[in-house]
């Protein structure tokens, strides 16, 4: 779950200030932003665009996991 999404981000990906997402990645290239989080209409936005302090609850650790782990989360910002 991804919580206190900013209002820009919400308005250029259609979305709502929370959201459940899956953590994706874009590419296998080296040397590149590639880390990013899906909503559920299919966009997507790099980790790099988050703000610092994004507040995010990890519900599955994988499609192996059988019981919900959360956790919550501080992601930081890459400068």
């Amino acid at each position: 779950m991804l919580r206190d999404i900013p209002k820009n981000l919400q308005r250029e990906l259609n979305v709502c200030e929370t959201e459940e997402v899956r953590f994706v990645q874009t590419s296998a290239e080296v040397n590149t932003y590639r880390d990013a989080v899906r909503f559920p209409n299919g966009r997507q936005v790099l980790l790099q665009a988050l703000r610092e302090g994004q507040r995010a609850t990890v519900l599955s650790l994988g499609a192996s996991e059988m019981e919900p782990a959360p956790e919550e989360l501080l992601l930081r910002a890459q400068l």
